[in-house]
C-alpha cells in the first residue's frame, strides 16, 4: 500500500468488488477497515476512479471522500457504482453526493446504481 500512495505515475485504478467477476475479495469484506485503509493510500496521481460493487459501508465511502479531500489533486473523475452506505447491502437508503474535487473535473458520487 505504501508504495502504490507514493506512485506518480498511475493516471486510472479500477476496483470490482463484485465477487463473480473471479477476484476474491474476501479478505477485504470480512475486514472493512482494510477497505478503507486501501483507499486511503490510494496515489494522488489518480486523474479517475471508478468503484464497483463495494459492500464495505459508510466508513469506506468516509475513506473515500477522506481522500478527496486531503490527498486527490488531480482526480479529474469518480464513478461509484452499485455501492451503497451500509455493510453488504443491507440498508434500503441510497447515497447520492454530487461534487467536485480538488481538480478541475467533474466529480460525481452515485451510489444507487443509477447512471450519471
Amino acid at each position: 500500500l505504501t508504495i502504490m500512495s507514493k506512485s506518480t505515475c498511475i493516471k486510472s485504478m479500477e476496483f470490482d468488488f463484485d465477487s463473480s467477476v473471479g477476484i476474491s475479495w474476501n479478505h477485504l469484506t470480512a475486514n472493512p477497515q482494510k477497505a478503507a485503509e486501501m483507499i486511503s493510500h490510494l496515489p494522488p496521481s489518480l486523474e479517475n476512479l471508478t468503484i464497483y460493487s463495494a459492500p464495505f459501508g459508510i466508513g469506506f465511502l468516509d475513506a473515500v471522500i477522506d481522500w478527496i479531500r486531503n490527498d486527490a489533486i488531480h482526480l479529474k473523475s469518480l464513478a461509484i457504482w452499485y455501492t451503497c452506505s451500509c455493510m453488504n447491502g443491507n440498508n434500503n437508503g441510497n447515497v447520492t453526493v454530487n461534487g467536485s474535487g480538488n481538480g478541475n473535473g467533474k466529480v460525481t458520487v452515485n451510489a444507487n446504481g443509477g447512471r450519471d
